[in-house]
């Protein structure tokens, strides 16, 4: 079987597979695409324009989340239960970690200080939420499941945002920072990101002083 993830440096989205896929050992390929000048092969593979796509020989797969189970079910060790309420538990934190990668692009893209803060303000909501749920070090426990991969590179950002920005994100969390304290330290995460991984983060941030 050959895999190859079809990705851009910075897309969190992708960052979940590739970390799956690095976390089980799992040997694959990544292409870069340029999602300003997306090319006619990109297009015909992906019915949305977006990344991440993984090729499963000449099956495409897209939807990260629809992405991250399969490789789940193909390979060992598994980040889901058999019992299907845990299962379904699971799987509902995993879909609602996308409202942490909502929270990531609404506070890098807000334009205005004022949008900034609204955005902070609901992403805590949510950080709370987690901080409810999350067992330790990983969200269900001792062992990576499916919500470790789908938050992760999310947390991960949030992480470099709260340092960079000063937005005191993280505060009176401890759950919630210690889990991403162990995401940010975990092969799977860093070892996934581009070399200047940082320095393109940081450029897509909206520079408020420098607008002003």
């Amino acid at each position: 079987m050959s895999l190859e993830l079809i990705s851009h440096p910075v897309c969190p989205y992708a960052h979940r597979a590739a970390a799956m896929l690095t976390e089980k050992g799992v040997p694959f390929r990544t292409r870069h695409v340029d999602l300003t000048a997306k090319p006619d092969w990109f297009k015909a593979i992906s019915p949305r324009g977006k990344v991440p796509v993984l090729r499963v020989d000449d099956v495409s797969l897209v939807e990260s989340l629809v992405i991250l189970e399969f490789i789940d079910e193909r390979f060992p060790p598994r980040a889901l239960p058999d019992e299907p309420l845990e299962r379904a538990r699971l799987r509902m934190w995993s879909e609602l970690s996308n409202d942490l990668m909502a929270g990531l692009y609404t506070i890098m893209t807000a334009p205005t200080p004022l949008a900034r803060q609204s955005a902070v303000a609901r992403t805590r909501d949510v950080l709370v939420r987690f901080e409810q749920v999350v067992v330790g070090p990983w969200f269900d426990g001792a062992d990576l499941t499916l919500v470790d991969f789908a938050a992760g590179p999310a947390l991960l950002r949030l992480q470099r945002l709260d340092r960079w920005l000063e937005l005191e994100l993280f505060a009176g969390l401890p759950r919630v920072t210690a889990w991403t304290e162990a995401i940010v330290r975990r092969p799977a995460f860093a070892d996934t990101l581009v070399p200047d991984f940082d320095e393109r983060l940081r450029g897509m941030v909206v520079d408020h002083a420098a607008a002003a």
